[in-house]
């Protein structure tokens, strides 16, 4: 083998991992810049009490994202409300930690929570999307 054949070799090696060092480098720069973390998604929680005697539910925001009273959704099995009309509220006006609401039958939800009942509390997107962020399943 000649001298100048491995000198060939070495410089075409060294170009190869310099290439890849490159590219790699870049590969996690555009990752970093362009991709989607999904931080954005909503998050809040919830703390229910049940008031068998009333056939009643309260709900309390217990900490998260503060939203919109109209863009959260209490579900249950027989009636849906959001918390603004539960609430008597503007459905804008900013659901946060400590805002309480009760469902019960003589509010706008106007049946009984019983036991068996499972409450879901869901944000509803502008674009539709619907994220479910706590739920109360009846006994808890």
């Amino acid at each position: 083998m000649a001298i100048g054949d491995r000198l060939v070799s070495e410089t075409t090696g060294v170009a190869t991992l310099v290439l890849f060092t490159v590219v790699v480098t870049a590969s996690v720069g555009v990752g970093v810049l362009f991709i989607d973390s999904g931080s954005d998604q909503v998050q809040a929680n919830f703390t229910f009490e049940h008031r068998s005697e009333a056939g009643s539910l309260l709900v309390t925001h217990a900490g998260g994202d503060e939203l919109a009273a109209g863009d959260i959704v209490l579900e249950g099995p027989r009636q849906n409300v959001t918390w603004a009309k539960a609430a008597g509220w503007n459905e804008t006006r900013t659901v946060s930690e400590g805002d309480i609401v009760q469902l019960s039958p003589q509010g706008a939800y106007g049946t009984r929570i019983s036991q068996s009942d499972t409450i879901t509390v869901v944000y509803l997107e502008g674009n539709g999307n619907r994220t479910r962020l706590d739920s109360w399943t009846g006994g808890d």
